[in-house]
């Protein structure tokens, strides 16, 4: 072999040099240099990888919820804002969820690997077993929801009705709970929710929210909600309630009795502790914890997408229960969303990633 042949060969066996190699050959070529500059930054490029040789003709695009401190309905929110993006390019959505979220059971609960499929179907039928086999496959990248916030001028909590409208669509044609799933919590549902009757939804955050999280909402007091209240309640035969808080059911119990109605087996917290990082004696003896902490915030968000009027702060919980009534062509007779502001400043709210690393618990970012 020449030296030269020797050279060429031992430089196609090293991607960094190679590369430098091609950069040296093309530093001329202007064609060249605005092809690698657009590969880094235009955000509409995709890259498409061939793992196999399944679903030929379609690109599967997959939503990879993989941060496991993201809440229940901020992973359903980012799944329809993913499925929006795969609508729009003609791709396929697969979705995944971490086993590390806070929802996710032990492999091969309810006979899945994948916990999102514990709580959903997949939104085009397709599982990450044939994903993984895909001829034509991509992902979703931050990219894709910085481009939905910017097109619909949102700051994550702030919303327009064009896109609950959007976001309504999508739900429509690719959200479904699992069935067995969805029957359940309908019947707890009905149980407590009479037919023909006018109820006011409220959603009332409390535990970790009033804790200032930076770039999160700042907390709206139950005294708050009272002034809201106060002022249609004679329009409704009954207040619903979701809380995480026992705090503020006692206050609410206290305000308005018998009109309050709520679900009684929801897990609530008394502390500044989220109910998903308090391990007490109830939560330890339930079976499935994760899949029961699951199912008491579906069980909010749905009733809450069930009533007549709705008053609420801005959280991810009521933000998917608006997207759910729309999806389901309907509209709240009163639709209230309390804003006292977002915690913008860091020397004065507190960062969820530097309160998750103190507590010794792995953080794999957002």
């Amino acid at each position: 072999m020449s030296l030269k042949a020797d050279i060429i060969t031992k430089i196609a066996k090293h991607e960094r040099i190679r590369f430098l190699a091609k950069f040296l050959k093309n530093f001329n070529n202007m064609e060249f240099i605005k092809d690698v500059n657009n590969l880094y930054n235009n955000r509409t490029l995709y890259k498409i990888v061939q793992k196999g040789d399944k679903e030929k003709g379609k690109v599967l695009y997959l939503i990879n919820e993989k941060y496991a401190y993201y809440g229940f309905c901020a992973i359903l929110r980012e799944v329809i804002e993913g499925c929006m993006v795969a609508d729009e390019l003609g791709f396929y959505p697969v979705v995944s969820m971490t086993e590390n979220s806070p929802y996710a059971e032990k492999k091969g609960f309810l006979g899945k690997d994948n916990p999102w499929e514990c709580y959903f179907e997949q939104p085009a039928g397709i599982d990450m077993n044939t994903y993984n086999q895909g001829f034509r496959t991509t992902s979703m990248s931050r990219d894709d929801l910085a481009m939905l916030a910017e097109r619909y001028n949102n700051d994550g909590y702030r919303l327009s009705k064009e896109y609950f409208e959007d976001t309504g669509k999508i739900w429509r044609k690719y959200i479904r709970i699992r069935k067995e799933l969805e029957i359940e919590l309908q019947s707890k549902i009905d149980g407590i929710f009479d037919k023909g009757v006018k109820i006011l939804g409220v959603q009332a955050r409390g535990t970790d929210f009033n804790k200032g999280y930076y770039n999160h909402p700042k907390p709206i007091l139950p005294e708050d909600y009272f002034e809201q209240i106060d002022k249609i309640i004679d329009k409704y035969d009954f207040i619903f309630l979701a809380t995480e808080d026992n705090n503020n059911l006692e206050k609410f119990i206290t305000k308005y009795g018998k009109k309050l109605i709520y679900h009684k087996d929801v897990k609530r917290s008394s502390t500044f502790d989220n109910p998903i990082h308090v391990k007490d004696s109830n939560y330890l003896e339930k079976d499935n914890p994760k899949y029961s902490l699951a199912k008491d915030v579906m069980i909010d968000m749905m009733s809450l997408s069930q009533c007549t009027g709705i008053i609420t702060g801005m959280s991810q919980v009521s933000i998917c229960a608006r997207i759910w009534k729309y999806a389901k062509r309907e509209f709240f007779d009163d639709d209230v969303i309390m804003d006292k502001g977002i915690f913008s400043d860091k020397r004065h709210s507190v960062s969820i990633a530097e309160g998750i690393k103190n507590d010794g618990t792995k953080f794999e970012g957002w």
